[in-house]
């Protein structure tokens, strides 16, 4: 029962970061974007996450096999994966926090040029 919890509780922890990442992703997707409609934004930011989410069947079709591990690396589903298999590895809880921060960051950027530019 204890190693169920504890699996469960993983799993709701790697779901948590994937949330999170997709939200920091989306927040500056529609921010960049260059259309004020939001129905056009929501699609891009849709799209974006649609590819980074087969960016490992993506890899594996078009990209020599030397580059695939390269590739693999920046796709979250590879991340998600191991932590939803119940290995809590460091590097993918690193990845899911820079990933956030690093849009979020993004986001930051993007509000404040907007901001000063009238």
């Amino acid at each position: 029962a204890l190693r169920a919890e504890c699996a469960a509780s993983k799993m709701a922890f790697a779901t948590h970061l994937r949330a999170h990442a997709q939200s920091a992703l989306e927040s500056i997707l529609r921010y960049v974007s260059t259309t004020q409609d939001q129905i056009i934004a929501l699609i891009v930011s849709v799209v974006v996450l649609l590819l980074l989410y087969y960016l490992p069947g993506i890899a594996a079709f078009f990209l020599p096999p030397a580059l695939i591990d390269t590739v693999m690396l920046a796709s979250p589903v590879v991340h998600f994966q191991s932590i939803a298999r119940g290995v809590l590895d460091l590097s993918d809880v690193i990845y899911y926090v820079v990933f956030c921060a690093f849009f979020l960051f993004l986001n930051h950027v993007t509000i404040e040029v907007r901001k000063w530019a009238g």
